[in-house]
């Protein structure tokens, strides 16, 4: 594409003002507006997008950052044999973080993986989707805790921290404007550029499509002409990835894409999320219906408790005190009867004696190790989110409250449902509150189903699926993955390096070729001349209206036009006060 201020232009010696411009044709002024666009933007702009080239470029890696840093958190030791039950590895979690509670539950993403639990725990920072969690990272064949990381949503550490750095620089909400500012022009920037080097065959002669479409420096005799016959095909070629990329940053961006909420679009931009509305809360055990809990072995042997309360997150069969058989009262040793032979002296009468206690036998069971050596024998009650989550078989206690379904229960009924892969499990939020699970899978085939379910009854009480997604929706999700190097695996992120270092060369190519063809080094004599005096009114209008809708669309680019625009005219009043008194 070529580079704006790059055409050849006759000024006048010493700057002198001319005098009134004829009005250009409609073509000629689309071109001379696209060049002056593309001259001033892409100066002011590039720096902004050679960072955002460079940090991006770094981003796209951050799978396999994360693979290789976080490889003893995120895969199991020895992924042999079946998983044990997810209710015993967030028991596990828990043990280890008594003073946290559960949060959510991520199930491994394959066979090899281990299962994240998300605890909230004091210290933590945040709120909402940017809130801080305790992420632990356990076994699911042994319950073994292989590590814990503070974790945002669904981002390790390293991945918070680069997409900070591309995103706002770590400078808080105000570095956020530099990333929309680069992302918001970089479309005008490249429509700009084609229009320059589409337009040559009109105005140039004998030019070919392979001039056109293939960089070369042949036939030209001038530094400047040679590079653009890289700048314009190389711009040609990357011209549609750019657009996208550009397009892409802004959905996920501040103030362009953050505007496209439900609240304020009706065109639902963003994807639907559950209600999760509150359901009936069960009043007495006839009102509960026969809901089977599924069967799991026990995590640990075993241990009698002073309560027979059930506790939260372990399974009923595991916490419950066994009942010990009823006491039979021993009768006292039975004296025998004597008879007495005449002569002789009767045996004097026995004191029965206290009978001893029995010492313990030796037990003929193995010892058996426990999985978790730094888990003590005596559990103590876990909390789970804001109120008690009960993750056993649903029971009546002594209380006769009604008890919920358990985890595992509520993730089969989740498979039975169709979802698959990783799911997100979240538990109920109070008395009335309801069983989240939604499909965390990224990348092609799309999963994105999420239901919610009645810890009381185990029905599903509300479901969204891909199919529920508004077309805009569905673009936003498709290109903020595909922005993220997420949508199609290794191939997306050798996409995206292969368009920020094509962008890099071209901001170079451009800046070098501005630099030669300036006749006057260090000042701005070779910036293209305003163009709105040889426009008709109807094109300004045009313009002008085109300009508030983007503005009102993306508000970092409205904003920064304005400034270009007062320092443009600020510029051009200077330029021609100081040619006038020259020419008195």
């Amino acid at each position: 594409m070529s580079s704006p201020g790059t055409d050849r232009q006759t000024r006048p010696p010493g700057g002198a003002v001319r005098a009134k411009q004829p009005r250009s044709s409609a073509a000629t002024a689309v071109r001379l507006l696209a060049r002056r666009v593309h001259f001033l933007a892409g100066i002011v702009v590039a720096p902004f997008l050679v960072v955002l080239c460079l940090t991006g470029l770094v981003y796209a890696v951050s799978p396999q950052i994360h693979e290789d840093l976080y490889h003893s958190q995120l895969y199991a030791n020895e992924p042999n044999g079946s998983p044990r039950p997810v209710s015993e590895q967030v028991r596990a979690a828990l043990v280890a973080h008594p003073e946290g509670a559960l949060r959510s539950v991520s199930t491994p993403s394959g066979p090899d993986r281990t299962t994240q639990v998300v605890l909230s725990v004091p210290g933590l920072r945040g709120t909402g989707d940017g809130a801080e969690g305790r992420t632990v990272f356990v076994d699911p064949y042994t319950n073994y805790i292989n590590g814990e990381l503070t974790t945002v949503g669904d981002l390790l550490p390293a991945n918070v921290w680069l997409r900070k750095l591309h995103s706002n620089l770590h400078l808080g909400e105000p570095g956020r404007l530099y990333a929309e500012l680069a992302a918001s022009w970089l479309p005008l920037i490249i429509l700009g550029g084609l229009v320059l080097w589409l337009a040559q065959p009109r105005r140039r002669k004998r030019v070919t499509w392979r001039e056109l479409l293939v960089p070369t420096q042949r036939g030209a005799t001038e530094r400047w002409a040679r590079l653009r016959g890289v700048h314009g095909p190389l711009g040609l070629w990357l011209a549609v990835g750019l657009l996208i990329l550009g397009t892409t940053g802004l959905t996920i961006s501040q103030y362009a894409g953050g505007r496209s909420d439900q609240a304020a679009n009706p065109l639902h931009f963003r994807a639907p999320t559950l209600t999760a509305a509150p359901v009936r809360v069960p009043t007495s055990p006839s009102a509960m219906p026969e809901v089977p809990p599924p069967v799991t072995p026990p995590l640990l042997p075993e241990t009698p408790r002073s309560t027979p309360e059930v506790v939260a997150g372990v399974p009923e069969s595991s916490a419950a005190k066994p009942e010990a058989p009823p006491s039979v009262p021993e009768a006292p040793p039975s004296v025998p009867e004597t008879t007495t032979v005449p002569g002789t002296t009767p045996p004097e009468p026995t004191t029965p004696e206290t009978p001893s206690r029995e010492p313990e036998r030796p037990s003929l069971l193995p010892t058996i190790p426990p999985l978790l050596p730094s888990i003590p024998p005596e559990l103590p009650s876990i909390p789970l989110g804001s109120s008690p989550v009960l993750l056993a078989s649903p029971t009546f206690p002594a209380a006769a409250n009604p008890a919920r379904i358990g985890i595992d229960h509520a993730l089969a009924v989740a498979r039975a449902a169709g979802l698959g892969g990783e799911v997100i499990v979240t538990p109920p939020n109070g008395d009335g509150g309801v069983f989240t699970i939604a499909e965390r899978s990224v990348g092609l085939p799309i999963q994105r189903d999420s239901i919610a379910i009645d810890p009381y009854t185990a029905q599903v009480t509300e479901r969204i699926g891909w199919e529920d997604y508004s077309l805009a929706a569905k673009l936003t999700t498709l290109s903020a993955e595909f922005h993220t190097g997420t949508l199609f695996g290794l191939a997306n992120q050798l996409l995206l390096a292969v368009l920020a270092i094509g962008l890099l060369v071209l901001i170079g190519l451009g800046y070098r070729m501005w630099w030669v063809h300036n006749p006057y080094r260090g000042k701005w004599a070779s910036l293209p001349p305003p163009v709105w005096r040889q426009l008709s009114r109807q094109a300004v209008a045009l313009v002008l209206l085109t300009a508030v809708a983007l503005s009102w669309v993306l508000a970092v680019l409205g904003i920064s036009l304005v400034a270009f625009v007062a320092l443009d005219s600020a510029i051009n009043a200077v330029r021609r006060r100081r040619a006038g008194t020259a020419n008195r």
